[in-house]
């Protein structure tokens, strides 16, 4: 009984490690204000690159395209099994340009692009900078327009 016991312990990393990722979830950004555009944009609200794709499930049996919804953020297939072979694995396929036969079945997805990430933390240490700083200049004279006589 003491095996099972010290088996279904929670260890202190384990909950350190839960809450991080509780914690990461509901205080990230969600880009919900990103511009929904095919190909990459960037989130106004964090600044990171934001790229949109189209994806279809295709059953990995036969490789017939699957009905495919929306679920805490995934996409999952709407039936367990292919109703051809009875396969359950499915298996991604990105979609270039999606066609208006393809958008039937097909999922527009969002993916943080990494890869602009990693540049940009690669050009901020060769610049000895912890981060990105922008200022903006006040008002002028200059840029301002006054209101037309009427």
């Amino acid at each position: 009984m003491e095996a099972l016991e010290n088996e279904w312990q929670w260890h202190g990393d384990d909950v350190h490690r839960l809450f991080l990722r509780l914690f990461n979830w509901l205080f990230a950004c969600k880009h919900a204000n990103t511009a929904v555009t095919e190909g990459k944009s960037f989130c106004p609200d964090c600044g990171c690159g934001v790229v949109f794709q189209w994806v279809n499930l295709r059953c990995s049996g036969c490789g017939v395209r699957r009905d495919t919804a929306y679920c805490w953020g995934r996409i999952l297939p709407t039936q367990a099994v292919c109703v051809r072979c009875g396969e359950g694995d499915v298996w991604p396929e990105y979609l270039e340009n999606a066609r208006p036969y393809q958008i039937h079945r097909a999922r527009l997805v969002m993916h943080v692009d990494t890869e602009y990430e990693e540049k940009q933390a690669a050009f901020l240490w060769q610049a000895g900078l912890e981060r990105m700083r922008v200022w903006m200049d006040g008002p002028t004279a200059s840029n301002v327009r006054g209101l037309l006589p009427a």
